[in-house]
């Protein structure tokens, strides 16, 4: 496995993390993350599992507590570019 793949294992099974999180870390395009997330998942190295939240199911969409968690979430970083 490279050590690419062996970085963004280590990342997935520490907890929570996007795509572009894993592409950032490791050094690789987004593309090239997602290809070898996929790769991962393919030869059973690692599983995705369902979301914490379930959406609502009269519209199939996130839950308002949800969204306003991620707003607030957002919100908190300092975004700005130096």
């Amino acid at each position: 496995m490279p050590p690419e793949a062996t970085h963004a294992l280590r990342l997935c099974r520490a907890g929570g993390c996007s795509v572009a999180e894993i592409a950032a870390t490791i050094g690789q395009p987004i593309l090239v993350a997602k290809t070898l997330l996929s790769d991962l998942i393919d030869t059973g190295a690692l599983v995705i599992a369902p979301p914490a939240a379930p959406p609502n199911p009269d519209t199939g969409r996130p839950s308002a507590h949800l969204l306003q968690a991620l707003l607030e979430g957002l919100e908190a970083h300092d975004f700005a570019v130096a």
